[in-house]
């Protein structure tokens, strides 16, 4: 994606929460859901529900594959931050 974010992506990057985040970052390490779970404090459902979210509005199949899609989409989300960031201002 170049400078300009296409709104798609900015409703991405606003319903990727920092918690999203974290779990996206520890998938991406190659982390189970349980050990994401126990690192976070939060329950293996709670973590497998944040998967399977992001999973559909991706449009993955699986864990693994957010992983290796987070490790080329951070830069991109965090631009996106900074630029929604400046909207509201």
């Amino acid at each position: 994606m170049g400078p300009e974010l296409a709104e798609s992506s900015l409703a991405l990057v606003a319903a990727i929460t920092a918690r999203r985040a974290q779990i996206l970052a520890r998938l991406a390490e190659g982390f189970t859901e349980r050990e994401i779970a126990g690192e976070l404090g939060l329950s293996l459902a709670g973590v497998r529900s944040h998967v399977s979210w992001l999973r559909e509005a991706i449009g993955l199949d699986s864990g693994r594959e957010l992983g290796r899609w987070w490790r080329s989409y951070r830069e991109t989300w965090l631009d996106g931050l900074a630029r929604l960031a400046g909207l509201q201002n």
